[in-house]
């Protein structure tokens, strides 16, 4: 009611105000998954109602997002719609009624001009990532000559010498020949020819891989579109020969940081911290991937749990030091990451080599502080520390679209608890506890983290009683968080 009305027909039109006119536009979202019975169409609009209950069991779900989005597409004027044919798939479909804004042109987000005509040859062995590329590409008015068979477009450089290609975009993951064998042979061919690849398996090392194969760009996937569009006039820009760019497509990035955490849930909290910086991150599972890592020479700091399997923080960090002084190395910054906060704890980590230490849970204004203090670089984020009030606002904005998945999460650590704790594996429950500890308090679910502290003392400790009553309680608070 509030928006405003096209004029009259005949009457003359307000120049200050823009034309309002109704349209609709129609979604459809169609699937290959099991399809839908007849009989079980008109109820899978109803909440927590799934065509058959097995398909709960199977692919997870619980039936309520269908008659969400049912209320949402009423709510706009629209009717929500399925098609199915069980085996096949389904088709949902829907429209919604929108405003438009007669008479006025939509600018560019980005000029493209420099780029507009010139030809890119794109190599990946998956149609998906070969269409979004094209995409992108042809929206920039680049032309994409596609391969999926690395050598195929070898032959075809090879033939010309890579002479009507402005740059090329490789996949990292191909079974034939992966990114870096296909940028070697590139750079053979077509020495001119500017080379970025896209990887979505990040490893140690692969930055200074990309450097000596002479890559122009790397990225790991997925990458942003204005990160992949600075990335390629980068590459093409002639000033800056034989420069890696980062992810952020900057030709440096302020540190190279490696993450050793097995914890998914704290993965993704310190990923978060982290992706509005210039830093480039790469994560490990264990110690012994940290050690490779720094062997490697690929970072710049070292962030390092001090509990993963395979081998411990501490460990790794007494095994990175000596190898660093057999190799007359200087020593990297090592800051501990670990959900024990006594003195003792803390002790160990200096023992063994750590320059500082980081409780958990850890807040994004102490990891950001911890980076400048033991490096010398500045900041994105030169807050002070928060205090309460702002640390509580902090966490609200920061995480609170991952609660939903966090508390999936949570109630997968229970189960594989419970499994655990039937099996015997008093000890796997332990470490389930330890993990939990250190990254429910950020979520915001302190209460629980507590009890998983406690569970993680009495797995340890070979308690069986205390570990089945404690596992009880972490269960009943769960439940009642999902309830």
């Amino acid at each position: 009611a509030a928006l405003p009305r096209a004029p009259a027909a005949g009457g003359p039109a307000d120049p200050a105000r823009p034309v309002i006119v109704p349209g609709e536009i129609e979604f459809r979202v169609r699937d290959t998954g099991v399809g839908i019975p007849p009989e079980s169409l008109a109820k899978i609009f109803e909440s927590f109602t799934q065509a058959d209950s097995s398909t709960t069991r199977k692919y997870g779900g619980t039936g309520l997002g269908l008659a969400i989005s049912r209320q949402l597409v009423e709510s706009m004027g629209g009717k929500l719609q399925v098609t199915s044919e069980v085996g096949r798939g389904s088709e949902f479909s829907f429209t919604v009624v929108v405003v438009v804004l007669a008479g006025t042109a939509v600018k560019p987000m980005v000029a493209t001009e420099d780029l507009r005509g010139r030809r890119a040859l794109v190599i990946d062995d998956d149609e998906t990532n070969l269409r979004v590329l094209r995409h992108l590409l042809t929206g920039w008015g680049v032309i994409p000559v596609e391969f999926t068979h690395p050598a195929k477009a070898l032959e075809q450089v090879q033939a010309e010498g890579g002479r009507m290609f402005a740059f090329a975009l490789l996949d990292g993951s191909m079974p034939e020949l992966n990114g870096f064998e296909t940028a070697e042979r590139l750079a053979k061919l077509a020495p001119q020819l500017p080379v970025i690849l896209l990887s979505s398996d990040k490893k140690p090392g692969d930055v200074e891989r990309s450097r000596q194969v002479g890559l122009r760009g790397y990225a790991a996937k997925p990458v942003e579109k204005a990160d992949l569009l600075r990335l390629i006039r980068q590459s093409i820009r002639p000033e800056v020969p034989g420069e890696v760019i980062g992810e952020a497509g900057n030709a440096t990035q302020k540190l190279r940081i490696l993450i050793a955490e097995d914890a998914k849930d704290n993965r993704v909290l310190l990923q978060m911290y982290l992706r509005n910086t210039k830093h480039d991150v790469t994560f490990v599972g264990n110690g012994q991937e940290a050690l490779d890592g720094r062997a490697a020479g690929d970072c710049d700091l070292i962030l390092m749990d001090m509990q993963m399997p395979v081998m411990d923080g501490l460990t790794a960090t007494r095994e990175i030091r000596a190898m660093e002084k057999a190799r007359g190395l200087e020593p990297i910054p090592i800051i501990a990451l670990t959900a024990n906060a006594s003195p003792s704890d803390i002790e160990r980590s200096w023992e063994a080599g750590c320059n500082g230490h980081l409780t958990k849970p850890i807040s994004k204004a102490r990891l950001l502080h911890a980076l400048e203090e033991y490096v010398d670089v500045e900041s994105e984020d030169r807050s002070p520390a928060p205090q309460p009030a702002a640390a509580v606002r902090e966490f609200r904005s920061m995480v609170q679209d991952l609660r939903p998945g966090y508390l999936t999460a949570l109630r997968d650590h229970v189960q594989t608890a419970r499994a655990k704790f039937e099996a015997g594996d008093l000890p796997g429950v332990g470490s389930i506890g330890h993990n939990v500890k250190g990254s429910a308090a950020v979520y915001g679910f302190a209460e629980v983290g507590n009890i998983f502290g406690e569970l993680e003392q009495a797995g340890k400790a070979g308690d069986r009683e205390q570990t089945e009553r404690l596992l009880a309680e972490a269960e009943k608070s769960v439940a009642a968080i999902h309830e």
